[in-house]
């Protein structure tokens, strides 16, 4: 939780958009992947942002909180 209210500090101060995604270990890789894929497009779209060309929606960066 401190990490979370540093990442939420961080990224308030920097005007950085912050999506934060629910994860479950028992879900389905494939499940998480595109809800991943449809919240990030419902977020850029909320902010007349376009995803950029270079992301592939067929492969995953890691995050280590």
């Amino acid at each position: 939780k401190n990490n979370d209210k540093i990442k939420n500090k961080f990224c308030k101060n920097n005007n950085i958009i912050l999506i934060r995604i629910k994860y479950v270990r028992s879900e389905n890789p494939n499940t998480f992947k595109k809800k991943v894929i449809e919240r990030l497009e419902r977020e850029f779209a909320k902010h007349n942002m376009t995803i950029p060309s270079e992301a592939d929606k067929e492969t995953f960066g890691t995050c280590n909180d």
